[in-house]
């Protein structure tokens, strides 16, 4: 049984929306700019919820120096457990208050009018998912020296880049739906499958899926091109130790089993904390 703290509690108190941030060991400048740019949203009765997962004690630290400057609820979970998405995500989802969850990466900055687009689609359909693909910004485009809003005139200017499919760095719908199908499948370490399997459950549970940036067509699903002030960008980064120190035999194990669990195709998944069996009410 996993026990996440809450290290760091949010003023904001009956949020339309809630974004929930799952990070391990991230504390610089993406996670500053990512912070900023909610902070700069055109909506009021927006919660942020971070999900510090596994992070070590001086990173935790570090984290808390930078977050300290924004409204946000950081629930930390010390473990030496692998990272796992999935865990990451459902800490925050499951603590998170607002009507609609959205799920975000924490390498994100978004444009002013993203949640107020967001919510606005949302409000006209229920059973709506929506995806918010990002702009992979170049490497040579410098995120330290970012000051927003002054460079969203820069952000703007920066080829659009889309890498596709990507179906994870920003997923919103009804809390409802998050609490029925208790979020990510929680068996799957390591990286790899989470987030298709989330949208594939998506599709098996009756939400109406819609793709908001993806600039060519997908099959039958709707795309939208989004307007520039409801933008998503990526903040580029070097690729992590994605085997987190383990060799290479194990790793695989790890992948090879993330797609055993995919293969199982289940819509109801059960996760630690006996999350959809009851359970006391979480503050923060």
């Amino acid at each position: 049984m996993i026990h996440p703290q809450l290290i760091q509690r949010s003023e904001v108190r009956d949020p339309s929306i809630s974004l929930v941030i799952p990070i391990r060991n991230l504390y610089g400048t993406r996670i500053r700019n990512l912070l900023r740019s909610i902070e700069l949203q055109s909506t009021e009765s927006l919660q942020t919820v971070i999900s510090n997962y596994g992070s070590t004690k001086e990173n935790t630290k570090k984290l808390l120096e930078i977050t300290s400057d924004f409204d946000c609820a950081i629930w930390d979970t010390p473990t030496d457990e692998l990272w796992g998405l999935s865990i990451a995500s459902n800490i925050g989802i499951r603590r998170a208050k607002g009507k609609y969850i959205a799920r975000l990466d924490a390498d994100l900055i978004l444009e002013p009018s993203v949640i107020k687009d967001t919510l606005q689609r949302l409000a006209t359909r229920r059973n709506l998912f929506i995806i918010r693909q990002p702009i992979f910004l170049p490497e040579y485009f410098d995120c330290t020296a970012l000051e927003l809003p002054r460079d969203y005139v820069a952000l703007r200017m920066q080829p659009k880049r889309y890498i596709a499919p990507s179906y994870g760095a920003f997923v919103v719908t009804e809390r409802a739906w998050w609490h029925r199908v208790r979020g990510y499948e929680e068996r799957m370490k390591v990286w790899g499958l989470p987030d298709w399997d989330l949208w594939r459950r998506t599709a098996r549970s009756g939400l109406r899926r819609l793709l908001i940036g993806e600039s060519r067509s997908r099959g039958k699903r709707p795309i939208i091109k989004p307007p520039k002030d409801t933008l998503v960008y990526h903040q580029w980064h070097q690729v992590p130790h994605l085997r987190q120190g383990l060799d290479e035999e194990t790793f695989n194990y790890y992948r090879e089993r993330n797609r055993e669990v995919y293969a199982e195709y289940r819509e109801i998944v059960k996760n630690d904390e006996g999350w959809g069996l009851g359970g006391s009410g979480m503050d923060g």
